[in-house]
């Protein structure tokens, strides 16, 4: 009967925020989202020429540098970025990384070897108001990215509820996909006395606030302002925000003493403005759930908007105007129609801010974002599960545990202890591994047994004497992305082997076994393979063998928990590699070593059972 140790782990919550430094709707979604959330939060940002760690307003950043920007929208960053920011989230030991858009060269590294749970905020368009020939493009390359990153992340978060079923006509599972809108602090962005008003006494004041930049089609506004002009006197039209269409508007406005370009301000001097405003637009060629329309909604002011991203929802029901035919000429039109009925603009400015203040708390924003962060690690815990059978291997064991818990902080650890006589399990559960001692002798009654006690979805199995090489973790586990994969092996290489050794097991595991998994006659190393329990169950576990009493015999138990798979589902052979002790080619010699190894594959091979031989430990 087997005897149980438990540990117990720490339940801090460390999130990884990857967004923008200082700039967009990203950032600012982040800065105000972990204000209401329990955790340890690290910010990574990759869009400034800074480099390392900084604290700043009470939060810690990490910043990549950036080599150049693409439209201002999507940042590349310095070859090998990808490296440093995985060991800076290994070294604050994070529990999800949750990237806002995929701005950052190093985010396709992440996608791609599937570290860390990953969770994506949609910041990004679906549409934008171009010309026939680009719109299309555009929609047709947001699909192909939106299905890529879908497959690698474990969950989307939809800032806009109508790209829920978008997403899923496009073919992402809808398990992944859940809605957590942008949010505004209400409280902050309120109505009340402004030095602006004050400034600008006689005048109506037209606003827009946020980046300049093509997408957001500001330059329509000026030339609408220019006939508002003559239809009605005493207006000014103030564009506040920086951006790379700054220049360019600011030349076009230059003429006209009516207009006026402050560039970026500080929040307080944002707030004294809008509180000044009588009317806001956002002429806007595309928005996924934009935070300038939901902030000037709080401050009670009246808003004309193009009908793109989640403005249509918003702005119904009398909370504000859409543009039907986005002309200048109409824009004047709505503008001097609502500066001639004040009425009118209180009644919809009210209507706004109640609808945010009701629907946009960042209180519950935080609150369901924390949810999903919650949901994500405990499924993660429970997921992976790394199964180690040893017999006095006090040696060996401490290093085996060390870089495991590197890899994989998060995984469940079970160390089989074959009733060793010296200090293996008292060293495994000082690294709070859990330890089960099985008094029957055998590798397969051993694995059988870490099945048996794990709690993960994916049982991966590596042996005491073994050091998982760099990315092992992610490299076995990650074919199980994919629902039909069932198992997985690796390679091995000596981790004391001569040239020899090592030109052989490289010849054996990165030439002949991918070659065999293609021809369905897999060759596996049981020090390096990783199972759905749930497939492990169907077949009935590992066979055993068990012939005389305390006495070992040659099992094959890998290569023929594999061949039994290949009816329930995908095997595959992955590049994980594990580093191997090489005491029992030491032990035995390399001719008994090779020539029993060939026998024992094509007796299970013919047989399906191993040859009829012992096989007991070897140690120097």
């Amino acid at each position: 009967m087997a005897e149980k140790f438990s540990h117990h782990l720490s339940d801090t919550m460390n999130i990884a925020e990857i967004t923008t430094f200082e700039e967009g709707g990203a950032y600012t979604h982040v800065i105000e989202l972990i204000k209401g959330i329990d955790g340890k939060f690290l910010i990574v940002c990759g869009n400034t020429r800074q480099s390392g760690y900084e604290k700043k307003h009470g939060n810690t950043f990490y910043h990549v540098p950036l080599l150049f920007s693409i439209w201002d929208i999507f940042f590349v960053n310095r070859f090998g970025s990808y490296k440093k920011v995985v060991d800076v989230l290994k070294d604050n030991h994070v529990d999800v990384v949750h990237f806002h858009s995929p701005l950052f060269t190093f985010l396709v590294g992440l996608m791609r070897k599937k570290e860390f749970p990953l969770i994506m905020t949609t910041h990004y368009l679906l549409d934008i108001k171009a010309n026939p020939l680009i719109a299309p493009l555009y929609r047709s390359f947001i699909r192909w990215m939106t299905r890529t990153i879908a497959v690698a992340v474990d969950k989307i978060i939809c800032v806009n509820e109508e790209y829920i079923p978008m997403f899923t006509s496009w073919g992402v599972a809808p398990e992944k996909l859940v809605y957590i809108p942008n949010g505004v602090d209400t409280k902050k962005f309120c109505p009340g006395p402004s030095q602006v008003k004050k400034r600008f006494a006689d005048k109506h004041l037209i606003v827009y606030f946020g980046r300049l930049h093509y997408q957001k089609n500001v330059d329509l506004l000026i030339r609408s302002f220019k006939l508002m002009k003559e239809q009605m006197k005493n207006l000014n039209l103030i564009i506040i925000g920086d951006g790379t269409d700054f220049q360019k508007l600011k030349k076009m406005s230059a003429s006209d003493p009516d207009i006026l370009m402050t560039g970026f301000i500080p929040e307080k001097d944002l707030i004294d403005y809008l509180r000044a405003a009588d009317v806001v637009v956002f002429p806007s060629r595309g928005e996924n759930a934009s935070f300038t329309l939901l902030e000037a909604m709080s401050f009670q002011l009246p808003v004309i908007s193009s009908g793109v991203g989640n403005a249509q929802q918003l702005l119904s029901e009398g909370r504000g105007i859409i543009l039907q035919k986005y002309t200048e000429e109409e824009i004047a039109e709505l503008c001097i129609d609502l500066l001639q009925h004040p009425e009118q603009r209180q009644e919809m400015g009210k209507k706004a801010r109640t609808y945010v203040q009701r629907h946009f708390s960042w209180q519950t924003i935080s609150e369901k974002t924390e949810a999903v962060y919650s949901e994500l690690i405990t499924q993660q815990k429970k997921r992976y599960s790394v199964i180690i059978p040893a017999l006095n291997e006090e040696r060996n064991i401490k290093k085996c545990i060390h870089e495991v818990q590197r890899q994989a902080p998060d995984a469940e650890i079970i160390v089989v202890d074959g009733m060793s006589t010296d200090r293996t399990r008292e060293i495994a559960t000082e690294l709070n591994a859990t330890v089960v001692v099985e008094k029957k002798r055998g590798i397969a009654i051993a694995r059988n047994t870490g099945v048996k006690h794990a709690h993960g979805e994916i049982m991966c199995f590596i042996d005491a004497d073994t050091i998982p090489a760099p990315m092992w973790f992610s490299q076995i586990t990650k074919p199980f992305t994919k629902q039909s994969v069932v198992a997985a092996a690796g390679m091995a290489r000596p981790l004391d082997g001569t040239l020899l050794e090592n030109a052989g097991m490289w010849t054996v595991f990165g030439i002949i076994s991918p070659i065999l998994f293609r021809l369905r006659v897999p060759l596996v190393t049981g020090q390096n393979m990783a199972f759905r329990k749930q497939a492990l169950q169907q077949v009935g576990g590992f066979r055993e063998v068990s012939k005389k009493p305390n006495t070992v015999y040659a099992e094959g138990e890998d290569t023929n928990m594999f061949l039994r798979l290949k009816t329930v589902g995908r095997t595959v052979h992955t590049r994980s590699q594990v580093l191997v002790s090489m005491r029992r080619v030491r032990v035995w010699g390399l001719f008994r070593f090779v020539s029993f190894n060939i026998r024992n594959y094509l007796h299970l091979l013919r047989h399906g059972t191993p040859i009829d031989e012992e096989y007991e430990p070897a140690r120097e």
